[in-house]
């Protein structure tokens, strides 16, 4: 419950954290896509610790889009899906876990659109009423 409380209650903090985290991985992660593209493959990266800063720093070509769910609703969405889904990794969380994932991600989206946008990166907003719409929004630009 504690560290729950602090994700929820201090979403800016647990930003930077995350943020130091991704700075550690970070040359893991460049490795593995210059690995990837040495042997003639493309890769997509999922996940919070690709940055947009950091991608300023590749030197090879790419395409890179960021999303995120700011949606007011997004907590209700989460939850739903997790209730009915016994797959989702959020199954068995607490009503009140899952609201403090969902701080944390609406605020940790703002931050990817502001850095996105400021190092003059896509981001897409993916609206929880039109997900896979939007999903497939952020594949076709990547590949156009």
């Amino acid at each position: 419950p504690e560290q729950r409380n602090f994700l929820g209650q201090h979403p800016q903090e647990m930003i930077d954290i995350q943020n130091k985290e991704s700075q550690i991985v970070w040359q893991s992660v460049n490795n593995f896509v210059k690995s990837n593209l040495e042997d003639g493959l493309d890769v997509v990266i999922e996940g919070i610790a690709i940055l947009p800063e950091l991608w300023k720093q590749v030197d090879y070509d790419y395409s890179v889009v960021f999303i995120g769910n700011q949606s007011d609703n997004h907590f209700q969405t989460i939850l739903n899906s997790a209730r009915n889904n016994s797959n989702d990794w959020m199954h068995d969380l607490e009503d009140e876990t899952i609201k403090a994932f969902s701080t944390f991600n609406q605020a940790f989206s703002s931050y990817m659109q502001q850095q996105a946008e400021k190092f003059n990166y896509s981001y897409i907003e993916i609206h929880d009423d039109n997900f896979k719409n939007d999903i497939n929004t952020a594949l076709n630009s990547l590949l156009s």
